[in-house]
């Protein structure tokens, strides 16, 4: 359903599925999938979709920028110190 979704709305024939995304839909078996998952699709300049959990991608993308202002203010104080010391 998700591949049929992805085509459909994104208008391409070839739709690949992330990872995780399958591994959260098969995590309760076959037999019990989830009723509602979130979707992220991106299509790349060839054509194909790709398509992720939308949870994930938000996470990553905040974590990623969140550590980076975090380390780079802690790097410039430990480097002022060692230059005040010498």
């Amino acid at each position: 359903m998700i591949r049929e979704f992805a085509k459909k709305s994104m208008k391409s024939d070839e739709v690949k599925l992330d990872q995780d995304l399958n591994r959260q839909i098969w995590k309760r078996g076959k037999t019990n999938p989830p009723r509602k998952v979130r979707l992220k699709l991106v299509k790349d300049e060839d054509g194909t979709v790709v398509v992720s959990l939308y949870e994930e991608a938000t996470k990553n993308e905040l974590n990623t920028t969140g550590q980076e202002e975090k380390k780079s203010p802690e790097l410039t104080t430990k480097t002022e110190g060692l230059e005040a010391s010498k």
